[in-house]
């Protein structure tokens, strides 16, 4: 909502060449998601999934990566809600993981997980 009123209070127009990029035109692409896990001991993970344009097209889908990942996500957690009908009200945080990506996982793309070593 902030950006949003940002937007409005800067008199925010849609650019004159605007231009929707449609499925079909992008070639090649992938989108990730992920998170650092940094644990008490100083040591860090980096755990991701990344999917590509490739990935779409194993599904024969028009949309894209992101969308993909955003489905396989959303799937995860209603087919959870679904089946503990009990648990009340969840978000991604209480929902058990290993559930969520045994729906999911397959439209996900590669999943990661490995020590980060990086700064």
């Amino acid at each position: 909502m902030k950006s949003l009123e940002n937007f409005r209070d800067n008199g925010y127009k849609v650019l004159s060449d605007y231009q929707v990029v449609r499925r079909k035109d992008v070639i090649s692409g992938c989108d990730s998601i992920g998170a650092l896990l940094v644990f008490e001991n100083g040591e860090k993970f980096i755990g991701s999934t990344i999917c590509s344009v490739e990935d779409c097209d194993k599904f024969g889908l028009l949309s894209g990566p992101t969308c993909l990942q955003v489905a396989a996500y959303m799937m995860g957690c209603i087919r959870f809600a679904m089946k503990h009908k009990n648990c009340g009200l969840n978000n991604s945080e209480t929902i058990p993981h290993k559930e969520l990506f045994k729906y999911s996982e397959k439209y996900m793309g590669k999943s990661i997980l490995r020590k980060f070593n990086f700064c």
